[in-house]
């Protein structure tokens, strides 16, 4: 699991981790994040109801996710939307990229701004990225080091 590596660096890191892909979730969620930084409305603009959940979350549901109490996207569905299709793939991408960076950059500088005002030593924030080089140079261009982890073929996802 990717969440080991920060285990194997002797237990919780000295800096903070910022997941993209759980931003990419959280997105996703209706009623998760603020105001500005959901996906949910235009997703399922784009894509059609045929991608929500047939019934409202439980409370147990909402709870565990955070979210409110509108149907959730099944993530199936519309990976099989998207991926039967490079240009919904495209579309989709176009909807959720530009505001998964605008958070990932939010949380960076908050993270620099909370660490000078309580005078932590390391400031350092290391961002997950699975797709980093996919996402194209725009992205790469912030990150002054770049540390990839590989594994064996029977250990990933």
């Amino acid at each position: 699991d990717k969440g080991d590596i920060g285990i194997s660096v002797g237990g919780k890191p000295p800096f903070a981790i910022i997941d993209v892909d759980r931003i990419g979730h959280d997105i996703l969620i209706p009623g998760k994040l603020g105001r500005g930084e959901s996906a949910y409305e235009n997703v399922v603009s784009e894509f059609g109801t045929a991608i929500l959940s047939k019934s409202p979350p439980t409370p147990d549901e909402m709870k565990a996710d955070g979210g409110d109490d509108r149907p959730r996207i099944e993530r199936r569905s519309l990976g099989d939307v998207i991926f039967r299709d490079p240009s919904k793939r495209r579309t989709l991408n176009k909807l959720t990229h530009p505001l998964i960076s605008k958070i990932m950059v939010k949380r960076v500088i908050t993270w620099n701004i909370f660490a000078r005002a309580n005078r932590t030593e390391n400031r350092l924030v290391a961002v997950d990225i699975p797709l980093l080089y996919e996402v194209g140079l725009k992205m790469r261009i912030l990150f002054g080091l770049v540390v990839v982890v590989a594994c064996k073929p029977s250990t990933q996802l």
